[in-house]
């Protein structure tokens, strides 16, 4: 319920809607529907966490995930939505990362980001590679095919 309320305020905020009746108005939903949402009497769907998070222009997978995890009852949906959720987080880490890595790269160069810093390698590890050009690798020296 705490995601469902934060992003409900994050909604008004934005849009600068007054009250829960503006929100509804907006989202072309029924005034009920939001005052169930705010006092826990009914958990936002799949399709409306995504719609908020559209017009909040945030990860709708990741508020999905966490709208899922709020509405879980049972400790093994917990821990599953938890751990989908720190997943997901790892990967933003590691893309940002590698943004950062292949973006201040030299054309020519290569590089391999096999882990974060700090981190254990795993078995379902990615790999990221910037390829020399064959002719720039011919140029340094290099035989064979790239």
């Amino acid at each position: 319920m705490n995601t469902t309320n934060k992003l409900l305020n994050d909604l008004m905020k934005r849009y600068g809607l007054r009250s829960d009746y503006a929100i509804s108005k907006f989202l072309n939903c029924s005034h009920s529907r939001i005052s169930h949402y705010r006092n826990g009497r009914a958990t936002m769907d799949d399709l409306m966490a995504y719609r908020i998070a559209d017009l909040l222009g945030r990860d709708p997978a990741e508020l999905v995930a966490k709208i899922n995890l709020d509405r879980a009852k049972r400790p093994e949906e917990k821990a599953a939505w938890r751990k989908i959720l720190k997943q997901m987080g790892d990967a933003a880490a590691i893309l940002a990362f590698c943004s950062g890595v292949c973006f201040g790269v030299h054309p020519g160069e290569a590089v391999a980001v096999t882990a974060l810093p700090g981190k254990a390698p795993s078995a379902g590890q990615m790999h990221i590679m910037l390829k020399t050009s064959f002719r720039a690798a011919k140029k340094n020296g290099a035989t064979g095919a790239p």
